[in-house]
């Protein structure tokens, strides 16, 4: 096994996962449902980012790449 395949192995999961707890916050009922919002959001947004790493071996995410820059630049102007 190589480390690019170990590579796109570990963002795969990240990604499932980061998906699997943004679906969750989005459906439990809180008193802190904003808070819950936009910690999905943010979690959906850093999934697009990780899923870089296995974008090229895989055809199934045809805009991703657009999308992905257009969450970098978002990341970067609210991380300050």
């Amino acid at each position: 096994m190589n480390s690019e395949s170990l590579l796109q192995i570990t963002s795969f999961l990240i990604v499932f996962i980061s998906f699997l707890l943004a679906f969750f916050l989005f459906t439990v009922n809180s008193k802190n449902k904003i808070g819950n919002t936009f910690l999905a959001l943010y979690l959906i947004i850093r999934a697009i980012d990780v899923s870089a790493y296995f974008y090229y071996s895989w055809r199934v995410l045809f805009k991703n790449e657009q999308y992905r820059t257009c969450f970098e630049k978002l990341q970067k102007i609210y991380s300050y």
